[in-house]
Parts: structure tokens; sequence; C-alpha cells
């Protein structure tokens, strides 16, 4: 899946491909910023294009994080992951560029079955009105929430590898009973000085 430009900044349909490792890294393309008038087509000048290539690479990549939670032997995901469907639901539409992460391995403890649990969270997300065009695949295959940071630190390092000046801005859904413990484990592996341009929100559900 292509990381795409957030769609509340207004460049047109200027799209810059972007991203290696989990979301794969295509190469620029771009359009829009042409105008046709008196049927003469007009093209911006090299150096307009250049800006506006310039304002799309800084402008913040969007990825909103849905924590998992647990899901029983026949594969129906608990209350939280649907309240926290929900809340995905609203950040999207905030955010309709936005690219959506689902978490959640296989685990005796938390996730009985064969399928990994970031499969069912994406399934319940759809179901919510996430758009599948938004929700990256395979999602974050994390048994704790220990992985889930570190794994999160890596998609961020990924995309700063390939966009270094880029923003992002990081969204994580989890529920209030479990906000402390995600903002302790993230701030921490995300807390290195060269990760300037990353901005961290944790949302919170209340409990189901």
């Amino acid at each position: 899946m292509c990381v795409r430009p957030d769609a509340e900044v207004d460049l047109d349909s200027l799209l810059i491909g972007g991203c290696r490792s989990w979301l794969r890294c295509d190469s620029a393309a771009t359009s829009g910023g042409s105008s046709l008038r008196n049927g003469t087509l007009s093209m911006p000048s090299s150096s307009a294009a250049d800006a506006l290539a310039e304002a799309t690479l800084r402008a913040p990549l969007v990825l909103v994080v849905q924590l998992g939670s647990t899901n029983d032997a026949e594969a129906r995901v608990d209350a939280e992951v649907h309240a926290r469907c929900a809340l995905t639901t609203s950040l999207i539409r905030r955010h309709p560029a936005a690219v959506v992460v689902p978490s959640g391995d296989v685990g005796r403890s938390f996730n009985p079955t064969e399928t990994p649990h970031w499969q069912l969270v994406a399934h319940a997300m759809r179901s919510a009105g996430v758009p599948a065009a938004s929700i990256r695949t395979p999602g974050l295959p994390a048994l704790h929430t220990v992985d889930e940071a570190l794994m999160t630190r890596r998609l961020v390092d990924d995309e700063l590898e390939c966009e270094p000046q880029r923003p992002i801005a990081l969204h994580v859904v989890t529920s209030d009973y479990h906000g402390r413990r995600v903002r302790h484990l993230f701030g921490v592996a995300l807390g290195d000085p060269s990760l300037r341009l990353v901005a961290l929100a944790v949302h919170e559900v209340p409990a189901a």
C-alpha cells in the first residue's frame, strides 16, 4: 500500500509514493497544477512544481495504530475491539488519507484460533466503516504491548528512512485502563531525540 499525503492538505491530486518494508516504497509520481485556459494547456513552472512536491513531502503522514485485544475460539472479537474500531473510524474521517494498522497475532491467552488477531480486527474495522484501502496488511504480529511499541518504532524508522523530512502524526488507539501503560511504553520506544518529527497521541475508549 502506498502512503498518501493527508487529504486535508489541499494540493490538488499530487501524490508522492512513500515507504519501505511494511509499507511498500513506490517511485514518486506527481499530477495536478496544470490548467486548461482558452484551449491552451498551461503547465506550472518547474519551481512551482518543486515547491508543490516539497510541500507534499512535508505534509504529515498520519498513522493510526489500533492496539489488539482478544477474540474467542470462534474468532469473535471482544467488545473492546468494537469500541476501538469506532474510535479509529472517527479518526479516519478526520484524516481520510491516514494509514490504519491493526495489531495482534496468535496466542492462547488472547486468541485461541489459528488466524492472527490483526486479521479479525481488520474485518471489524471494515464493518465499522474504515475503508479497506486504508488498512495496512499485514498488521503488527504482536503478542503484547511491548511488541506493539517496538514494532511501531520499526515502522516509524522505516518511514523516516524513506522520507527523512516528512513529519509523522502517530495516533495509538487503546482503552482507558490501558492508556497509562501505552503512553509509557510508546514514550520509551519513541523517545529517541532523532524522532523529533514524530508526534504521538494516545486515544482511549471507555472499558467495555
